[in-house]
């Protein structure tokens, strides 16, 4: 309804923006990839990143239970893995990381 103010609707993928005295056409507005789509690529990354700090010998522990789904603590440890990446990309010097890493370095030595 004011100048500079904009709507985002994800269903359709399209951004509202209202201004009385341009183009639309004068108009530069940038977007970045779709939030689902990012936190599936650091969760991704997360999961190859501690395969990476696991030793082959923890393998056969890591596998699968009968419902598909990996034991509580390799769910818990790759989520803090990817909001720590989450974090890291948006503020790499932020005090809340040395939490979290902590956090996650006690997982990964029980």
């Amino acid at each position: 309804s004011s100048n500079g103010q904009w709507f985002y609707e994800s269903s359709l993928d399209a951004v509202y923006y209202y201004n009385s005295s341009a183009s639309p056409n004068d108009i530069i507005m940038e977007a970045g990839e779709d939030f689902a789509t990012l936190t599936q690529r650091y969760r991704e990354n997360a999961s190859r990143h501690l395969e990476s700090l696991l030793d082959s010998r923890l393998a056969a522990e890591i596998a699968k239970d009968r419902e598909g789904n990996y034991p509580y603590i390799i769910k818990r440890t790759t989520a803090l893995i990817a909001i720590s990446q989450l974090l890291k990309g948006d503020d790499p010097a932020m005090s809340t990381l040395q939490g979290l890493k902590l956090e996650i370095s006690s997982y990964l030595i029980r």
